[in-house]
């Protein structure tokens, strides 16, 4: 079952993958991952995950989010 947040990256095209977004984040891709599969992650690291799908929906001429509860992300 997909996460709100893998929706997200699948739905760009062209295609964003795992590494792209984490190194958007600056984060550890294995951070990236477990954000994806649903593990909790810190508001700091959704943050950052948001404000790398907001840089790709930018540069796209794409809405962003507003807020990091559109990711569907486990916060702790």
């Amino acid at each position: 079952m997909a996460t709100t947040l893998e929706e997200i990256r699948k739905q760009f095209v062209p295609r964003v993958t795992q590494e792209d977004i984490a190194r958007l984040a600056d984060l550890p891709l294995s951070t990236y991952r477990n954000a994806e599969k649903g593990k909790n992650v810190s508001y700091t690291t959704a943050k950052a995950i948001l404000f790398a799908v907001n840089a790709i929906k930018r540069d796209r001429g794409e809405e962003e989010l507003g807020h990091v509860e559109e990711l569907g992300l486990a916060l702790v």
